[in-house]
């Protein structure tokens, strides 16, 4: 499999295994522009590693995007990403996408994001640590926005919990999970 083989001399070589997948981006950035025009002092802090995607201060935003337009489903693969902290609020933000000739890019939304206040270079040093430097053709890809949905993650939410072990974690042995939620059948909240 000349594919596997090329993944697994890259990753040896050290050069950087990056997920080209601009929507993922995009969604994040719609959110934090949605969030920043509604009055949030909103930070973009997925690109550092942090277990959620937007800090609102009070509240905490998770952001999910996909370009299937019938199924809503989303994949975690950090274990603890829709575990609310003690005493704050989490949501979902699910963004559904499609290719288009004309619409929003993460370039147009980085400059929309500076219209607003956010510091150029703090949001392209973000980018850049997700491999979307600057010149990139991902980044002028353009998406039509078909939906974005808002959930609120409480105990009745479908998701693995501190709570789902015994002590709170992971059984010995056990590394990681990736699991998937279907939100059929989930009420939430559109947005735009």
């Amino acid at each position: 499999n000349p594919l596997a083989w090329w993944a697994r001399w890259r990753e040896l070589l050290g050069n950087k295994n990056v997920d080209f997948r601009a929507y993922d981006v995009l969604g994040e950035l719609w959110v934090l522009k949605y969030l920043a025009e509604h009055g949030e002092q909103a930070e973009w802090n997925g690109p550092n590693g942090a277990t959620y995607d937007i800090d609102c201060g009070g509240y905490y935003a998770e952001v999910k995007s996909t370009t299937a337009r019938n199924k809503k489903q989303i994949t975690l693969s950090n274990l603890f990403q829709l575990d609310p902290p003690d005493g704050a609020k989490l949501y979902l933000m699910l963004c559904q996408f499609e290719s288009a000739q004309e619409g929003i890019s993460i370039n147009s939304l980085v400059q929309d994001l500076e219209e607003l206040g956010y510091s150029s270079s703090g949001l392209n040093e973000k980018l850049s640590k997700l491999g979307l430097e600057k010149g990139k053709t991902a980044r002028k890809r353009n998406y039509a926005i078909i939906a974005v949905t808002k959930y609120l993650i409480d105990e009745n939410f479908p998701a693995i919990r501190r709570s789902s072990f015994i002590g709170g974690d992971l059984p010995e042995g056990v590394m990681n999970i990736t699991y998937t939620v279907t939100l059929d059948g989930i009420i939430g909240e559109i947005i735009n």
